[in-house]
C-alpha cells in the first residue's frame, strides 16, 4: 500500500473554491466532474483520495453491492438476504453457567425454530 501524500493527509477541502474543486475530481477520475452540490463534491474528491492511497472496496464486496443495485431497481431486493446471518445452534463450545444443578448454555435458533425445537426439550 502506498504512503499518503500531503494531500491525501490533509483532506480539507473547505476553502477550495467549486471551480477548483471540479479541477480536483477531473485529476482524480479522469473526467469532468458531473453536477453536484458542493458537499457532495467534496466528499467524492475525499473518497477517491482515500482509495487512492489505501484501497478500495474488494471485487466481491463490489459485486455484491451491483448484484443489491439491480435487485433494488427490479423491485425483488429482500432485505433479510443481505443482514447479518446467525446460524442455528450452540454459540459457545460448552456451558455458560449453572442454574440448579443443570447447566445452561448459550443457543441461536432460525426463526422457524418452534419451542418443541429447542435443545432443552421445553
Amino acid at each position: 500500500m502506498a504512503r499518503p501524500t500531503q494531500e491525501q493527509r490533509s483532506l480539507d477541502f473547505s476553502p477550495l473554491s467549486l471551480e477548483a474543486l471540479r479541477e480536483r475530481w477531473r485529476a482524480l477520475y479522469g473526467n469532468p466532474a458531473p453536477s453536484l452540490r458542493r458537499g457532495l463534491l467534496i466528499r467524492a474528491v475525499a473518497h477517491q483520495l482515500q482509495v487512492k492511497a489505501f484501497g478500495g472496496l474488494s471485487a466481491a464486496t463490489k459485486k455484491k453491492l451491483r448484484e443489491i443495485a439491480v435487485a433494488a431497481r427490479e423491485g425483488r431486493f429482500d432485505p433479510a438476504v443481505i443482514g447479518p446471518r446467525v446460524k442455528p445452534g450452540p454459540i459457545s463450545p460448552g456451558p455458560l453457567r449453572a442454574h440448579s444443578g443443570r447447566s445452561a448454555g448459550a443457543f441461536a435458533c432460525s426463526e422457524a425454530d418452534t419451542g418443541s425445537n429447542r435443545p432443552d426439550g421445553e
